[in-house]
């Protein structure tokens, strides 16, 4: 089986990144800079650079998706938060990251430091070559932010999150079509797929109704599950209220970091959210699934059910016919995975909040 490889260029702007990328045989090449070649004219608008961004990452997630290596992200990448969602999104798809600086030639650095003003000198010849151009002002910049990173740094896949499992209800097997003879099979699948993922150390937050049953029943599925369990209160956790001494944390709502992004959760979906307009992240459950996916939204339903049908291909919002799930399928979700589902949405700004609103 081919290994699935991620290539990170990293280095200030005319270092000469693209011609390292372009030495990759066979690559993918995704560069925030093409957002700004129009009809081959470089034209750069610092306005737009989060925006070229997003794009970029977008072309990568889907890329990924299709399966190709190598891609190369042929970007500046000057500081370990620049690559943080490039290691989330190869830890989503299992590609192996390596990281490239262009070395070719020993006036790029003195004494370990990126040589400006040589970088400027290529800057302008690139200029009168080409008409790219970057504002000299850029490129100091890149050279005052830099960060040294030797290897990728490692991404602490710990979290998970998951919802709606409904544990004990009989009515969910045909309300939803999950793919199971018996809520008794159900309930055994579902928390074999939880554990199989989740390790007793590690944190889950689990966004409601995770058991439709008595109290007994209930205790004994909260008992069987690892981890460092979270429980958003759902309308169905009636079961489970008697039993909060053993969850980690218990209450309506809760603002944590998922894959290092500032992210809501709730087991309902809500239309705004703290800081939406800056970015921030909505989780959900409660809808089954049956909500039409929102790419124009950075929220998303993270129940078992959409999970599911995301890991068949059925689209979010279609109703899921018998037999189109598989068991497996029913499971928590990676941080990364959510990370790499985010970048296929977009900010959306709903009322009177922007960028600019504090």
């Amino acid at each position: 089986m081919t290994e699935k490889l991620l290539y990170i260029m990293r280095g200030p702007a005319a270092s000469g990144k693209t011609w390292l990328a372009l030495s990759i045989e066979g690559a993918t090449i995704c560069s925030a800079d093409k957002y700004f070649t129009h009809d081959e004219k470089y034209q750069f608008d610092p306005a737009s650079i989060g925006e070229a961004h997003r794009v970029c990452r977008a072309k990568v997630v889907e890329a990924m998706a299709a399966g190709l290596t190598p891609i190369v992200v042929d970007n500046t990448n000057v500081t370990r938060r620049d690559l943080q969602p490039y290691l989330w999104l190869a830890q989503a798809h299992q590609y192996r990251v390596v990281i490239r600086e262009p070395r070719w030639s020993p006036e790029l650095q003195v004494n370990g430091r990126w040589n400006i003003e040589f970088l400027l000198q290529q800057n302008e010849q690139r200029r009168l070559k080409t008409g790219k151009f970057v504002p000299p002002e850029v490129i100091e910049r890149h050279c005052q932010k830099w960060e040294s990173i030797d290897a990728p740094p490692p991404v602490a896949d710990n979290v998970f999150v998951t919802s709606d499992l409904h544990c004990g209800h009989r009515n969910i097997l045909h309300y939803s079509n999950r793919p199971f003879g018996s809520i008794e099979e159900h309930d055994r699948v579902l928390i074999e797929n939880w554990n199989n993922m989740v390790g007793s150390t590690d944190i889950i937050y689990c966004l409601g109704d995770l058991s439709l049953s008595g109290s007994g029943h209930a205790k004994w599925v909260i008992q069987q599950l690892k981890g460092r369990i979270h429980l958003i209160e759902g309308n169905h956790d009636r079961g489970s209220y008697a039993h909060r001494n053993l969850f980690e944390w218990w209450g309506p709502m809760k603002e944590v970091k998922i894959a290092d992004h500032t992210t809501i959760l709730c087991h309902f979906s809500m239309r705004t959210w703290n800081r939406m307009h800056h970015g921030t992240w909505h989780l959900y459950g409660h809808s089954h699934g049956s909500l039409p996916e929102d790419n124009t939204g950075l929220s998303a339903d993270i129940g078992v059910d959409a999970v599911a049908m995301r890991l068949s291909g059925i689209p979010i919002g279609q109703k899921v016919l018998p037999g189109t799930t598989k068991p497996e399928h029913y499971r928590p979700m990676r941080a990364s995975e959510v990370a790499a589902l985010m970048e296929t949405k977009s900010k959306l700004l709903v009322d009177h909040h922007n960028d600019a609103t504090t």
